[in-house]
């Protein structure tokens, strides 16, 4: 029952991620950031906005949950967007093995596919996680 890390980021945060190289994907209310495990930040996006949840890619791409932008994107560690879907409220999101985008908001789960169509919804939960 030790802490072995930790990090005390700029305001609240909502989800992080351990990166294959040691580093940690965080997603606060203050951007998206990467941090080295010596507490260097190395990697910034979008300090202005609201993200709750992130995945990272095996391409080395980042999936987000811009919940201030109404958003989900995938983007490039040059900070391109590569993919977009308009979603109200969006608290986390999950890319499944056939390449369709799960996404949970504020009172819905929904799967996506990567031409922007919705394949079923459910509705009537609240800010749930996505994941597998």
């Amino acid at each position: 029952h030790q802490i072995v890390w930790s990090y005390k980021v700029k305001k609240n945060c909502y989800d992080a991620h351990r990166l294959p190289n040691g580093n940690t994907l965080l997603a606060t209310n203050k951007g998206v950031y990467e941090v080295t495990p010596d507490k260097k930040e190395v990697w910034s996006y979008d300090l202005k906005q609201t993200f709750y949840g992130i995945q990272p890619l095996p391409n080395g791409n980042i999936l987000l949950a811009n919940y201030s932008n109404a958003t989900v994107v995938e983007i490039t560690r040059e900070k391109k967007i590569v993919w977009s879907y308009k979603v109200k409220r969006p608290f986390d999101v999950f890319r499944l093995t056939n390449g369709n985008t799960l996404v949970t908001t504020y009172n819905e789960i929904l799967e996506v596919t990567p031409e922007g169509k919705r394949l079923w919804t459910r509705t009537g939960n609240s800010y749930g996680r996505a994941r597998r």
